[in-house]
């Protein structure tokens, strides 16, 4: 989502938006710590990306919220582009969008957090959880459903203009939160263009704290729109794609050391496993005999879903790693099934070639977060090793190795059905 050709002013506000990134990549780029995990890797992500949630929230708190607040149960509200519907009132404010097609997009929800003695008191701010959670497809309506972002919202009861918002938004939900702002502009940007700017802090700091918190974000938005798009998926991207080359290369290196040991240790698919964490990790060596790749396989079977696993191989005629995500349950048999056969897997993958440093590496697999679990569960491992070679500790204290493939086959046989027969998320076996 990269923008091929930008404006000198738009130029202007992605090199705000990228300024932490900018600043970083000298001292830390080739810093193994800022490996550990995805959002860490992009360098200066969760400033931008935070930054842009809160923002965010505070908008459509002060603009949509109003209209929201006096809805009762079964009515509805239509502007330009969304109808809010679904509204819920057992804890603060659920509402759900729903775009002219009929989809449920997303839910909004605000949910007071009353501070103890403020209650009762008619100018104590007032503090609300404020998030944007999913409308799974087969169960919109599901209660659990993941979180896409989060807001801690102060709101002013006298002055609402001077409302504060931080954010929280992970970088495997950001292109999903971007599609939800995509949603709300057409209705909200009006509006949003006419709110009054916060009281600065001084004559002498004519801007306020809000203002100079989210100075790295305000050009992009404003360009965007008054909510987050198109420029803000640009400045992602760009992150993604600069920082992809490090974060793929070190990967396939690393996973291809831990296959060859899982090799050496005889955990070889559709034999023994070797597992960590009371058996929550699964890993497994997989040898084409078709091609000769050997590939790492990872099942967390804990992480949140749908994606909790990875298989990582390096193709060593064509100088190219792969990783590709792989579902729970049957999804995770049929990927590594057709790397055995040598076919192309089923499932979102990305690939580096390996001399030039050019990937694929896009919104549909930042999206499946099995890029953050690979890098997080390649680090568990290399530690729980090095804590085993350097003699602190025995092997059988992290690891455990079972003998029996069937134990593979019963830990995935209910964990997700089979998405020809996927039952809502509500009634699933999770």
């Amino acid at each position: 989502m990269i923008i091929a050709q930008l404006t000198e002013e738009e130029t202007a506000a992605v090199e705000a938006g990228l300024s932490t990134n900018r600043s970083m990549q000298p001292r830390y780029g080739n810093d193994p710590n800022y490996l550990r995990d995805f959002n860490t890797a992009l360098l200066g992500y969760r400033g931008f990306a935070e930054r842009l949630a809160g923002d965010a929230f505070r908008k459509i708190d002060y603009v949509l919220y109003p209209k929201l607040e006096n809805l009762e149960e079964g009515q509805e509200l239509k502007l330009e582009g969304v109808t809010f519907t679904h509204v819920k009132r057992s804890e603060g404010l659920s509402i759900t969008a729903v775009d002219e097609e009929g989809i449920q997009r997303f839910r909004i929800n605000w949910k007071p957090d009353v501070r103890e003695g403020w209650e009762g008191t008619p100018t104590a701010p007032q503090m609300f959880d404020v998030t944007i959670q999913a409308c799974p497809e087969k169960d919109p309506q599901y209660a659990y459903a993941e979180c896409l972002a989060h807001g801690a919202l102060t709101r002013t009861p006298d002055d609402r203009i001077e409302t504060t918002c931080g954010g929280t938004l992970w970088s495997h939900n950001f292109f999903e939160f971007m599609d939800a702002m995509d949603l709300l502009r057409p209705a909200l940007a009006a509006e949003i263009a006419e709110m009054p700017r916060q009281k600065p802090m001084s004559d002498k700091v004519p801007y306020s704290f809000d203002e100079l918190d989210k100075s790295m974000v305000r050009e992009v938005v404003r360009i965007d729109g008054g909510l987050p798009g198109r420029l803000a998926r640009h400045v992602v991207s760009v992150m993604i794609d600069e920082r992809g080359r490090t974060i793929l290369e070190s990967l396939a290196g690393r996973a291809a050391e831990i296959a060859t040991w899982l090799e050496d240790q005889g955990c070889v698919w559709g034999g023994a496993a070797m597992t960590s964490r009371d058996r929550d990790n699964v890993m497994y060596a997989v040898r084409s005999e078709e091609t000769g790749k050997l590939a790492l396989l990872y099942n967390a079977r804990n992480d949140g879903g749908p994606y909790t696993a990875f298989l990582a191989w390096q193709d060593l005629e064509a100088g190219t790693a792969t990783i590709a995500a792989a579902r729970g349950g049957q999804h995770i048999f049929r990927t590594v099934e057709a790397f055995l056969r040598g076919d192309s897997v089923d499932a979102p993958t990305a690939t580096i070639d390996l001399a030039t440093g050019r990937h694929d590496l896009g919104p549909e697999m930042v999206g499946t977060s099995v890029i953050d679990l690979a890098m997080c569960h390649v680090r568990f491992t290399e530690d729980d090793l090095a804590e085993v070679a350097s003699g602190e500790i025995e092997m059988d204290d992290r690891f455990e190795r079972v003998e029996d493939f069937e134990f593979f086959i019963e830990a995935n046989s209910g964990f997700y059905l089979d998405e020809d027969d996927v039952a809502p998320y509500s009634q699933a076996e999770l």
